[in-house]
């Protein structure tokens, strides 16, 4: 047997093993399996999806171990830069440490440091994702970053992305007409209705309804929002995806306040937010909009697919596929990582050596595994990861602890899914129709 784990959802147990593949098996089939008294069909089945090992299927089972763990593989793809600290907001949950003034600008300098790191980097499809602070306030260096790294990737042989996330208020016809020139990627945060949108982000609101329509046109669907979910979104699952639909999304991310920053007095228990998220998902049975979150928890898991999602990968993506860059050239772990008020996930800075950089982080690459004895037993183990940032954020210590708050609302959400997608035709026409998606 190779490590399965089992978990009984409704009637019936689901089977996992380390490799991603698993079984469902009702009751009289789960205690031959239990007792190892297979009948020649069962055998059959569990040796199809790895649950045992033999000759027939070990190298099957290694690809998919090496499929699983992927992330391992690639190096650093997505690179994520902080053109400026400043914003023009007050988000009441924002994690970010936020300033006024542009001594916090990134300079030419440090932006051409940050790029000659990334391409160290031996991954060959780059992504560069601007975050802030609002990447729009220090436009020059957001210029001249796409610039320099497209002229990079021409004498590397490589090939460059570029994604900002903004609130857009910030935003010109002469800034849209750059991002679009150079297919730079849009995120925006849309939490719900103009009410619900001013209590979480004051001021806004009316940016998003200029903007969305006039992006969504140049760009088509090149923009993408977030919902993030704080105390005062609770009531609002059905207004949040009524504003989705108005302003012509075809999908929606909803995701929690983390214990972050000013977030530590918006977030929200594991319990009412997996409340919350079940009525969105059953919402959503009768409309034309997919969930991204739960649409990569259904890649992963139901479909045996990677996604390669940092939250959902052990070790985690941090150091191994992401890096982070402050304004003044600090390299951090991943983009939560440069958020903790303390250097326990930065890495060093862009001028130092690559390799010393990429060699500091092993310490949280090791806490990123969910190796703890309770995951080591829990059904999700193959499809889960964990987040040293979170953990930080929570107990003070990078090192996860049984029962924090990704654990149970990630548990909650795959047995959600199972039951759901094995026992409801809606929800598994549903599901399977998300997963169709090709760019999350």
């Amino acid at each position: 047997m190779f490590n399965a784990r089992v978990k009984r959802i409704g009637n019936s147990y689901l089977i996992t093993n380390d490799a991603g593949s698993y079984v469902i098996l009702n009751k009289s089939d789960y205690l031959l399996f239990k007792t190892k008294k297979y009948t020649k069909k069962l055998h059959q089945i569990l040796e199809e999806n790895g649950i045992i090992v033999t000759n027939a299927n070990k190298e099957s089972i290694i690809r998919n171990y090496r499929r699983n763990k992927a992330q391992i593989f690639i190096g650093p793809s997505l690179h994520i830069v902080v053109p400026t600290r400043r914003c023009n907001l007050l988000c009441k949950y924002c994690q970010a440490p936020i300033v006024n003034t542009n001594e916090f600008d990134m300079t030419e300098k440090t932006a051409k440091n940050v790029v000659d790191f990334i391409f160290k980097s031996p991954k060959k499809n780059l992504k560069i994702e601007f975050q802030g602070g609002e990447p729009l306030l220090n436009f020059k260096i957001v210029k001249y970053i796409v610039n320099y790294a497209i002229k990079k990737a021409r004498e590397t042989d490589k090939e460059i992305q570029f994604t900002m996330v903004s609130n857009l208020t910030a935003l010109t016809n002469e800034k849209l007409d750059f991002l679009v020139k150079n297919r730079v990627w849009l995120c925006t945060s849309l939490d719900g209705p103009r009410e619900l949108q001013e209590k979480n982000r004051p001021g806004s609101y009316d940016a998003l309804k200029k903007w969305i329509p006039i992006i969504q046109k140049r760009m088509r669907q090149n923009l993408s929002a977030i919902a993030v979910i704080s105390k005062d979104s609770l009531k609002y699952p059905k207004e949040i995806i009524r504003e989705y639909k108005k302003f012509g999304f075809s999908r929606i991310w909803v995701k929690p306040v983390r214990a972050i920053g000013k977030g530590k007095d918006e977030k929200v228990s594991p319990e009412r937010y997996i409340e919350f998220w079940k009525e969105l998902i059953n919402l959503l049975i009768n409309e034309k909009i997919s969930e991204v979150y739960t649409t990569i928890l259904i890649k992963k898991a139901i479909l045996n697919e990677n996604p390669l999602f940092t939250d959902l990968e052990s070790p985690c993506g941090a150091v191994i596929s992401q890096l982070a860059y402050e304004y003044n050239g600090d390299v951090y772990t991943c983009d939560e990582g440069r958020m903790i008020e303390d250097d326990v996930f930065k890495l060093g800075n862009v001028v130092e050596d690559y390799k010393d950089i990429i060699h500091s982080g092993k310490g949280i690459i090791k806490c990123s595994q969910n190796e703890l004895l309770f995951c080591k037993r829990c059904a999700f183990k193959p499809f889960c990861g964990v987040c040293p940032v979170a953990s930080f954020a929570e107990t003070g210590s990078p090192i996860p602890k049984i029962g924090n708050f990704d654990c149970k609302v990630v548990m909650a959400q795959f047995e959600f899914l199972f039951e759901k997608f094995f026992s409801e035709k809606s929800y598994e026409k549903m599901f399977l129709k998300w997963a169709e998606t090709k760019d999350l």
